[in-house]
């Protein structure tokens, strides 16, 4: 008899290239998007000298070394397991997101330092100085529902995340705009509607970088995932002739790989060889499902079924 292949198909291997693809080439729009960006605040800032564009294209750059970060351990993070790392490489994606996060909340610090310690200037910003946070509101935007959109594609929380990243970075250009309009408003208090900007524009990043710091974290932490991980591979094991039932089930994900353990019922008088074909084919339509299946673990057990 002819033994299962127990390798992972050459399907899988190129289901999950394509979207590693794909999400780096986002990310990759997004970064220039994001370059154009602060650009235009640069132009605005030198023109405008306004303290709200300057905290803008601080939290950008910052933007711009994490997504870049983050394409780098992308890569890393999908490298095969190997002799020294059997699991695979997967914790490198949350690993690298937690250090991330970290940095961000502590640019939001250092940013609220320097208002504080900085004198005050008495001239207010330049009437026009908002248009310019208002141009990269729209491009943020652009980028936020471009990368939204190839996250659903490719159902990837992370690339949903630096999505919505690009969200809050549009509501931090908002807070911006809001300022500077104030301050062409009320020229007398300029500065300081100025001042109020950049405070909420680090408050911002400060609540971001905790919020996916958390995220991250639980990852790291072995955190439950979604119920719905659950069913689907419950759902893929019961599609197996000859699987019953299934018991327990276990998931860890970290960054692009999951790994599974599941304990499913076949028939009591089953052989060995049989039982092994058997856990070969869920593990199979497992990994067919969810393609971010690095490695499944196959308990069995003898089902017995129960009288009505």
């Amino acid at each position: 008899m002819t033994k299962p292949a127990e390798s992972i198909p050459i399907t899988i291997h190129k289901t999950r290239s394509s979207r590693r693809q794909q999400m780096c080439k986002s990310m990759l729009i997004g970064i220039g998007l994001r370059l154009i960006t602060v650009i235009l605040e640069l132009v605005g800032y030198s023109y405008f000298h306004s303290a709200a564009l300057m905290a803008d294209v601080f939290s950008s750059l910052i933007d711009i070394i994490c997504s870049s970060c983050l394409i780098l351990c992308i890569y890393l993070a999908d490298k095969p397991p190997d002799q020294n790392h059997p699991f695979g490489h997967g914790r490198v994606e949350p690993l690298a997101g937690l250090q991330l996060s970290v940095l961000l909340m502590i640019a939001a610090l250092v940013l609220g330092l320097q208002l504080v310690f900085h004198k005050a200037s008495i001239e207010p910003p330049h009437s026009y100085a908002w248009s310019i946070s208002l141009s990269v509101i729209i491009a943020l935007e652009c980028g936020f529902r471009y990368i939204k959109k190839i996250a659903i594609q490719q159902k990837s929380p992370v690339l949903l995340a630096e999505a919505f990243h690009y969200r809050i970075d549009m509501f931090s250009s908002l807070f911006a705009v809001i300022a500077l309009l104030l301050a062409t408003i009320c020229p007398k208090y300029g500065y300081l509607f100025d001042h109020l900007g950049v405070i909420a524009i680090a408050l911002l990043m400060m609540f971001m970088g905790a919020k996916t710091a958390w995220h991250n974290l639980q990852q790291l932490l072995d955190h439950v995932p979604e119920t719905s991980y659950f069913e689907q591979v419950r759902l893929a094991a019961l599609s197996v002739k000859g699987v019953f039932a299934t018991e327990k089930i276990k998931i860890q994900i970290y960054g692009p790989d999951a790994h599974v353990g599941i304990d499913i019922e076949v028939a009591p008088q089953s052989s060995v060889q049989e039982a092994h074909r058997l856990t070969q084919l869920v593990r199979l339509e497992i990994q067919k499902s969810w393609p971010a299946v690095r490695d499944v673990i196959v308990h069995v057990e003898p089902h017995y079924p129960t009288n009505s």
